[in-house]
């Protein structure tokens, strides 16, 4: 998958800081076990409790998902393009996930028509 500079940037750091040579290694590893992936759990916990502490409500995974594909379809990537990413069987799937209603649709048409 792509990365902006930015996302690359801050990986790069957290490797720097956290990365033991072992290029297997996972990079955000359980407590249990020697080498093994945080849980789905595990990761929701992180990340609601960092939005907790920024006073933002209802934050999980699938936040910075639907966010990234909220802002791409807004510069314009094409949504066939977003619906294979996310592996969803059809573009309304998509769009529904994403938070784009049909009034948003709608809104777009009619600045077309300007």
């Amino acid at each position: 998958m792509a990365l902006s500079k930015g996302v690359k940037k801050a990986i790069e750091a957290y490797a720097g800081q956290h990365y033991e040579g072992d290029s297997e290694a996972y990079l955000f590893r359980s407590r249990k076990g020697t080498n093994q992936a945080i849980s789905r759990a595990q990761a929701w916990t992180i990340i609601s409790d960092a939005a907790k502490e920024l006073g933002l409500e209802n934050i999980g995974t699938h936040s910075l998902r639907k966010t990234f594909g909220y802002h791409q379809i807004k510069r314009g990537t094409n949504i066939t393009l977003l619906m294979k990413m996310f592996n969803h069987s059809s573009e309304s799937v998509t769009l529904r996930y994403i938070g784009i209603t049909q009034d948003d649709m709608d809104a777009a048409v009619q600045a077309l028509d300007l």
